[in-house]
């Protein structure tokens, strides 16, 4: 059986989106893969996948990388300093796509196809690893099998900025019957803005457990969620990833270049002035937010379990 390894984008949006698509290669030319992975995530990806996973930049993964007897390298990400480590593996061929000066590291140098993201990321890996394209939409993700609750996760924040932010989370809740149990999930960053809408909404059942626990946490309370309503981030597609009912919100990006993988519901507003892939909005209307409204996203909330 051939060997490969795969250095896997650094965002957790991105991983389970190669996820899928690395995982169509293990089935499709039965290969051993190896996902060399962001430290902060190997234990969320040992969660989602039986592939061997391989910590990125570390003593450790250096030393499994190049006594893996791997026979090819795929570097998904663009940067230089992810073809200078694949470098460093000894790894015999190496492919990635032409960026940042780093062709003279690679032994297999690939042109971007979707510069101008028309179609799913997802086509991007694909080409690189070289297999065809898949819908997204068909793919299944993995079953934690946990128990179902009645909570709805709300999913508030976006690093990438404003753009990608929509602001009517307050209303939502006010909007959901009082005993409508609610879970805001995020990071540290989110945990002032989660206390905010607890407090717009002291009648109403809503716990925040933004920067607590861990990236395994969060995927075991996502996957037991009544329904998830999530900005475009990575708990969107991590939600989805393990079949939480996701309701994903597209801002300044579009779900044409990053619609999650499995099933979803994804609320867009194409303006004249869609896709941007702005972080703050430069004409400061966010109308492909804020068009988006309350009762549209509680239509696809499901009225029973």
């Amino acid at each position: 059986m051939n060997r490969i390894a795969v250095i896997m984008p650094k965002w957790i949006g991105d991983y389970i989106m190669a996820l899928a698509v690395v995982e169509q290669k293990r089935r499709v030319d039965g290969v051993h893969v190896a996902l060399i992975t962001a430290p902060y995530l190997v234990e969320l990806a040992k969660l989602l996948t039986t592939i061997e996973i391989i910590p990125y930049k570390t003593a450790e993964g250096l030393d499994r990388a190049q006594k893996g007897n791997y026979s090819d390298l795929y570097i998904f990400p663009h940067s230089i300093s992810s073809a200078i480590w694949g470098f460093s593996t000894g790894i015999k061929n190496r492919h990635g796509y032409r960026k940042e000066g780093r062709s003279p590291l690679l032994t297999h140098s690939h042109a971007i196809l979707n510069r101008k993201r028309y179609d799913h990321i997802t086509t991007e890996y694909c080409n690189l690893l070289g297999i065809p394209p898949f819908s997204v939409n068909t793919v299944g993700g993995v079953i934690l099998g946990t128990n179902q609750t009645d909570s709805i996760v709300l999913c508030p924040g976006a690093k990438y900025g404003p753009a990608k932010q929509w602001t009517h989370y307050s209303h939502l809740i006010a909007t959901l019957p009082k005993n409508q149990n609610v879970i805001i999930l995020g990071s540290r960053d989110e945990a002032d803005y989660a206390d905010q809408l607890i407090k717009e909404n002291p009648d109403h059942s809503v716990e925040s457990l933004c920067g607590k626990g861990s990236l395994v946490d969060a995927a075991r309370i996502l996957s037991s969620a009544k329904a998830v309503v999530s900005n475009d981030s990575g708990l969107m597609h991590l939600a989805a990833y393990v079949g939480a009912p996701v309701i994903g919100i597209f801002g300044s990006s579009t779900p044409t270049w990053t619609t999650p993988v499995g099933k979803s519901t994804v609320l867009y507003r194409s303006e004249s002035c869609s896709p941007c892939f702005q972080r703050v909005c430069p004409f400061g209307h966010y109308n492909c937010l804020d068009k988006i409204t309350v009762q549209e996203v509680i239509s696809h909330i499901p009225t029973n379990m």
